[in-house]
């Protein structure tokens, strides 16, 4: 009796080991270097398009992208190899967009900064001399489109998108749902309101380095750049600019309570 429990128990062990060894087994379909979307252990290449020059805003057609991988609970993207590069040391940003009902595009919402923003970033080791590095959602992303955007040149634009299912973070122990779900979104718009500054503060600079000066107010900005920043925080506050100098400025957001010059103020100065 005890050597059929044994037997019994060995073979559970050996096809729970080897259905294990299956579902991780997503290195065999690295066969080149980019972003891959991890689904249910298999690996599917995420590729950007290069829709050429326009503003980084535009719309987008689902026509030019065929099927849009799906990112679930326990399923992330990979990146295999270094991050791309753009000129002026501009790296890949994520996108957020609507789907339109009336012919299936893609409508820009807004730039949520660099895509280390909203995924926790865990490096996995070499693979055949590259680097692997694991993107997950965080918690309290939103479920929808996005898009991750990189410059191929200063007027040029490249796309690669994904949906992401399941990740707002609902529940709490010894919250209530509705609770969870103002939390949830309360953390979204302050991280939200921190990559529009750093989205400003990127376009400010630029402006720095060509003019050798700080712009006089945000409107001079929005004229000489292209970049795409908002003026507003995520509770729909104008952003405060502040030049303190021909080189200092300051960024300021007054935060969840709407007001300045209080605790939860979120200020970025150069």
């Amino acid at each position: 009796m005890k050597i059929s429990r044994i037997i019994l128990f060995l073979s559970l062990l050996f096809i729970s080991l080897f259905l294990y060894q299956c579902k991780a087994d997503w290195k065999k379909d690295l066969t080149e270097l980019g972003f891959y979307a991890i689904i249910d252990g298999k690996a599917y290449l995420l590729e950007f398009k290069n829709l050429g020059k326009g503003n980084p805003d535009r719309r987008l057609f689902s026509t030019e992208y065929g099927e849009i991988r799906t990112i679930k609970k326990n399923d992330f993207i990979l990146l295999y190899g270094d991050l791309p590069e753009g000129p002026l040391d501009t790296t890949v940003e994520m996108f957020s967009y609507k789907i339109s009902q009336s012919d299936n595009s893609y409508i820009f919402g807004k730039s949520l900064g660099e895509i280390d923003n909203f995924f926790k970033v865990i490096p996995l080791g070499d693979f055949r001399g590259r680097k692997l590095t694991k993107f997950i959602p965080e918690d309290e992303i939103i479920d929808g489109v996005y898009f991750f955007h990189k410059y191929e040149g200063l007027n040029s634009h490249a796309y690669l998108g994904f949906k992401i299912e399941g990740f707002i973070k609902l529940e709490n122990e010894g919250k209530t749902f509705l609770q969870e779900q103002v939390d949830a979104f309360s953390r979204v718009r302050e991280k939200t309101t921190r990559t529009n500054l750093t989205s400003l503060e990127r376009a400010i600079d630029f402006f720095i380095a060509q003019n050798e000066r700080t712009p006089n107010d945000l409107r001079e900005v929005q004229t000489f750049s292209r970049s795409v920043y908002v003026e507003s925080d995520a509770w729909g506050n104008t952003i405060k600019y502040e030049r303190i100098s021909d080189f200092k400025y300051r960024l300021i957001s007054a935060g969840k309570d709407k007001i300045f010059n209080t605790e939860d103020d979120i200020i970025i100065e150069n």
